[in-house]
């Protein structure tokens, strides 16, 4: 909307507030878009995909060199927009990594958000390289982008956003269930989790925003938002959140979850998930959903759903994107010796 263009940093967020106070009675909040959506561009995906999934990273297996130095990039980047970050150490069955933690803070909130994405991949084996573009440089470079939007409005934000890059989902979401076991905040200020896996390959303009409507108010009006401000997208929203990736601890404590994933594909853990096979203008339109969330979020809007139903929700025990299945034993999978079920 033009009407944030003018608004200078920080104050963006409190124009809206006022706004959605002011018209609450006869118009839905969830009109106004969030703005600055249109710096979320084409080309700094294709970038940032193209560096974390190519050469210089060798596949960022976790607890390989590439693994190190790919956390190290994101450092970089995360420091010419000044946004605070530090590395969480972790041991896996491969050796000891680090996760990757940036945030912004209200001096006040009591409340905090988490949005995170995987940035460990499969690595090398023996001659070959599993790039890992879709899974999960995509996530990655969106969470850095958004990352990067959000810190216009540190300022103004009325709860506490914590982006974290783990590392070690590949080998059983060891990043993730790290944080959560030994956070680095009280887990009880986190009232919601976004999660972005593989959300390189949208096809026919489908989105997965799987356990979205656990929190219904939130999901109805993420909807809205999308229909208006990317009105080709299309939000596929349900209860069951699915398993195999890095929001799965996060709903196991009751937090609510949203997980953006755009589907498996026959490159998924092969050698052949390589970036220029991304869909990037695909990505800019799942990168706005997500900011459309988080900022929705970060404007302090109630956060309704049942704590015990997303705890105990089934589809957890399945396996990436799966919103039902039979419980499968974990075990080895995929071409890469070291894949397996994530559970």
């Amino acid at each position: 909307m033009v009407i944030f263009q003018s608004i200078g940093r920080g104050r963006g967020m409190r124009f809206y507030s006022v706004l959605c106070a002011i018209v609450a009675a006869t118009v839905s909040c969830a009109s106004v878009a969030a703005p600055k959506s249109e710096e979320l561009k084409l080309e700094n995906f294709k970038a940032n995909v193209e560096k974390l999934a190519g050469p210089d990273f060798k596949g960022r297996g976790t607890g390989q060199p590439g693994n190190t130095a790919a956390v190290a990039w994101v450092e970089g980047e995360l420091d010419k927009v000044g946004l605070p970050h530090e590395r969480y150490a972790l041991n896996t069955p491969r050796g000891r990594t680090e996760n990757l933690i940036a945030w912004i803070k209200h001096p006040f909130a009591t409340e905090s958000v988490v949005i995170g994405a995987h940035i460990d991949h499969l690595g090398t084996s023996g001659t070959r390289t599993y790039w890992g573009a879709d899974d999960n440089a995509s996530g990655s470079a969106m969470l850095l982008e958004i990352a990067k939007l959000a810190s216009q409005f540190a300022l103004s934000t009325q709860r506490n956003v914590y982006f974290q890059w783990y590392s070690g989902e590949e080998l059983g979401l060891y990043g993730s269930e790290a944080w959560v076991r030994n956070p680095t905040i009280p887990i009880s200020e986190v009232k919601y989790m976004i999660n972005m896996d593989m959300v390189g390959y949208l096809r026919n303009n489908r989105v997965e925003a799987l356990g979205c409507m656990m929190a219904p108010t939130i999901c109805e009006t993420l909807k809205e938002r999308v229909r208006a401000s990317v009105p080709s997208l299309t939000l596929s929203a349900t209860k069951a959140a699915g398993g195999g990736s890095d929001h799965v601890p996060f709903a196991r404590k009751g937090i609510p979850v949203t997980f953006f994933y755009t589907g498996t594909h026959q490159c998924y853990h092969q050698t052949c998930d390589t970036p220029e096979k991304i869909n990037y203008d695909g990505m800019v339109k799942v990168a706005t959903a997500s900011w459309e969330l988080l900022y929705m979020l970060m404007s302090g809007v109630p956060i309704t759903s049942n704590v015990s139903e997303v705890a105990n929700d089934p589809s957890l025990d399945c396996d990436k994107g799966e919103s039902s299945c039979v419980k499968k034993p974990c075990g080895k999978s995929f071409e890469h010796p070291h894949a397996g079920h994530k559970h």
